[in-house]
Formats: structure tokens, sequence, C-alpha cells
């Protein structure tokens, strides 16, 4: 299962972290019976003057539940981002402080990355944590006013599809990209004059940073549970897919 991220903050707003990440095998299901899903819906986007919104959980049956992601925040008032699956990246204000991500789910994801504020330079928010990394901190050089990159998600069964990555950092600098979203649906933060980018839809993603006043963060994606086995179909409803 992989929960929906949460929603990227608005103006140089930290990236929404991606929903908690979970998987299990050798269950046993009956025949004949009923098991509950629950598909998290994405965080809502950061609105202007505001945070992005916290993702909802993802469940399957009895076998645990994957925990919406983080808000990212943003930089009018400064604040930490929100806890959850992965943690959202912070958001910056004053300058010269620095802001937190909020933290991950022990098992589920990272924590989100911290922001930066350099008064008459930039402001950029940190990247929402993924499954298998946390949020990049908005860098203090080499690369001014990027916002931090988004956590990378989690290659399921090393498929090579990868689910829970984390939002990138918004920022409000000219000539600059904003964080990239991690790998697994993350986001890509906004940069100036630029809103955050929405998560892809049902990779369990966080929403990208906005970038200065005016443009809002992105929206979280929906989360997925995977039900998967052997043999011919015997389960119904949902999506169905074969192979071999």
């Amino acid at each position: 299962c992989s929960s929906d991220l949460g929603g990227g903050g608005y103006y140089a707003g930290g990236g929404g972290g991606a929903g908690g990440y979970i998987s299990a095998t050798g269950s046993t299901f009956l025949l004949g019976t009923s098991t509950s899903v629950t598909v998290g819906a994405g965080g809502t986007a950061g609105p202007q003057q505001g945070a992005g919104g916290t993702g909802g959980n993802s469940s399957l049956g009895s076998l645990g539940t994957a925990i919406g992601g983080g808000y990212g925040n943003y930089a009018i008032t400064g604040a930490a981002g929100g806890s959850g699956g992965s943690g959202g990246g912070g958001g910056a204000a004053t300058s010269g402080v620095t802001y937190p991500g909020g933290s991950g789910t022990a098992g589920q994801g990272n924590a989100g990355g911290y922001s930066l504020h350099i008064s008459g330079a930039w402001v950029c928010g940190g990247g929402g944590g993924g499954y298998a990394a946390a949020g990049q901190n908005a860098p203090s050089s080499g690369q001014p006013g990027q916002g931090g990159d988004g956590g990378t998600g989690g290659n399921w069964l090393s498929l090579g599809t990868y689910y829970a990555g984390g939002g990138g950092g918004g920022l409000h600098y000219a000539g600059v990209r904003g964080g990239y979203g991690g790998t697994g649906g993350g986001g890509n933060g906004g940069s100036l004059n630029e809103s955050g980018y929405n998560a892809t839809t049902n990779r369990g993603g966080g929403g990208g940073g906005g970038g200065n006043p005016g443009y809002t963060g992105g929206a979280g994606g929906s989360g997925i549970v995977i039900l998967r086995y052997s043999g011919s179909q015997r389960a119904t409803g949902g999506t169905v897919t074969s192979a071999g």
C-alpha cells in the first residue's frame, strides 16, 4: 500500500511528504469473502497564505495502514513541515532561520528537508520526504535559491515502478529552478511566478511547493493498494491485470 501524499505549501513552500509505503508477503485471503480496501485521497494544494493539506490513509484488510503524507509549510509565517508517512518540507520566513521538515513514520517513510531564507537574496522551501530517502534541505551554497529536492520513493518488488516520492520545495528567486520531485510521483517545486506541480495520480507522492506570492502549492497524488498473486484471476474489484 502507498497512501496519498501531502500537498505542497504556498510561496517558497516546502514540498509535500510522500504517503506511507508498506508491503507484506504470504498473506491469506479466503475465497468467497470480501476484504476492505481504502485508497487515500491526495492532500490539497497549499492556497495563498496557507500550508498544503495532509494526505489520507490507505489500507488493505488487516495488513496495516499506510499513513498519509505530511503537508509542506509556507514562507509567510515560517514553520516546520507536517508529519506523516513521510514528512513535508519546512517553509522559510525569518532571515537566517531554518525550519525543519516534518518527521516520517518508522518503516513507512522519511523526514522532510529544512527551508532557507537569506534576506535580500533568496527564500526557498525544503523537499518533502520519500519512502527511500529524506527530503533534501534547501541548499545554502552552490545553487543559491534552489528548492530542496523531494526524497526518492520505493521500487516496488524491484520491478522498476516507484511509489511514494516526496515533492520538491518551491522558491522565490529568479532564474533558478524549484526542487525536483522525488522518483515515485513527487511533483516539482515552483520557481518565480510559478505554482508547485501536482503529484502523479495513484503513486502516493507529494505535491511541489509554490513559487512567489500569488502562486499556490501543488496537490498531493492519490494513493494505491495492490494485491498480487500467482495463477488465474480469483479476486474481483478494482483494476485487474495479468501476465503469463
